[in-house]
């Protein structure tokens, strides 16, 4: 059952579908109401930087992917808007990301937000709306769809900015948008679908987040901003690199990657992709130090264990292939992915006897997945084969 708790406290509203924290700040700057991001559940979407800079600020943070459709989230907003009738109804902005814009765009109404600030947000999740989004269709069986119509409940009085990347899927949803009145869309080419990190990293969020409060961004100096910046951002060069990818332009690719990773070295993703761009250009030796540099980041993740196994296998280093697909495969032994891996290491290295007993499990558990059956085959082929060699 829902709970409203006093306005005094820092937590205002709790249900098993979302919290709401309120961070009063130092009066000098409107109220920023914020909704959390996918997979966010533990903290508002940007607490730190407006509790650094004195932003009085109201988190709702999501405690599943709901898209903000369950009834207590109607409540938490009714919970939130006394708050602000409480506090004299100061100036309030919503913000998000992705599920957090759209939930700044669907609730601004009710709270009276003169302004809107969105960073790839979506239109629908709802893969059986325009414009038919399929990224979270899984998260989206979950849902009942029953408060998501924007073109009824958009605010068409406050401003709303809107930054996304055209060149990814979020552009369909920004042309929806774009219909609706008071609307400035602000295009970043490459800015990727987090594209709040992008903005950070070019040295831009802060500046856009306060123009925006102040509703007074300026559409043209900002694009200028973006392009004589963005070349500092990591995720821009890795954006950019997955583009090239995409469009054949190998070459390309690899330099963006190898930027990214130079810009960002802590950043696993990077390294994976760029350690597998390399491997797709036969340059193995260089993919093993990236791959290892991967495993030295993030050691109890299987991704980088994962990659550095196929990379040795390249390499004809067995023994070093096997040792790398059994580190991954320890850190997630359900994962018939890592299986497959080890299974294809061990039959390279001779090992048919264990490449059998590694891929059975994966047999059993998914026996209609013909990448088992083919694996388990191959290995009592040779294992087989190796016996009769044995014996004549």
């Amino acid at each position: 059952m829902a709970a409203f708790r006093s306005v005094a406290v820092k937590e205002i509203f709790e249900s098993p579908d979302v919290r709401v924290v309120r961070h009063p700040g130092d009066g000098r700057h409107a109220c920023v109401v914020t909704f959390s991001s996918l997979n966010v559940h533990n903290n508002g979407f940007g607490d730190a930087f407006f509790a650094k800079h004195g932003v009085p600020a109201i988190h709702l943070i999501a405690r599943w992917n709901h898209w903000w459709q369950p009834p207590s989230v109607r409540a938490a907003i009714a919970a939130v808007d006394e708050v602000l009738e409480y506090s004299g109804r100061p100036p309030v902005m919503t913000y998000g990301s992705s599920m957090g814009g759209f939930g700044a765009a669907l609730y601004a109404r009710d709270l009276g937000a003169r302004n809107v600030l969105m960073l790839a947000p979506q239109w629908s999740a709802n893969p059986a709306t325009p414009p038919h989004e399929k990224r979270w269709a899984t998260e989206a069986k979950r849902i009942d769809f029953v408060h998501d119509d924007l073109a009824s409940r958009l605010s068409p009085d406050a401003q709303k900015y809107l930054v996304f990347d055209p060149a990814s899927l979020d552009a369909p949803h920004a042309a929806m948008f774009a219909m609706a009145p008071r609307t400035t869309l602000l295009p970043c080419v490459d800015g990727g679908h987090v594209i709040a990190h992008t903005l950070q990293q070019a040295g831009l969020l802060t500046d856009l987040v306060f123009s925006a409060m102040a509703g007074s961004l300026d559409v043209p100096g900002w694009r200028a901003l973006w392009r004589d910046k963005r070349r500092k951002a990591g995720r821009f060069w890795y954006e950019l690199g997955l583009r090239a990818a995409r469009h054949r332009r190998p070459a390309l690719s690899l330099h963006c990657l190898d930027t990214a990773t130079s810009l960002r070295p802590q950043e696993v993703v990077f390294q994976l992709d760029y350690a597998y761009a390399l491997l797709k250009r036969k340059q193995v030796d260089r993919s093993v130090e990236v791959f290892t540099a991967a495993t030295n980041l993030s050691p109890d993740h299987p991704a980088p264990w994962r990659g550095l196994s196929i990379a040795r296998r390249v390499q004809r280093q067995h023994r070093f292939a096997v040792e790398a697909a059994e580190r991954g495969l320890a850190l997630r032994p359900t994962s018939g992915d890592l299986r497959r891996v080890l299974t294809q290491a061990l039959i390279e290295a001779g090992e048919n006897g264990r490449a059998l007993d590694a891929i059975l499990p994966a047999v059993q558990a998914e026996p209609a997945n013909a990448d088992n059956r083919r694996l388990f085959d191959r290995a009592r082929a040779a294992l087989e084969a190796a016996m009769v060699r044995v014996t004549s």
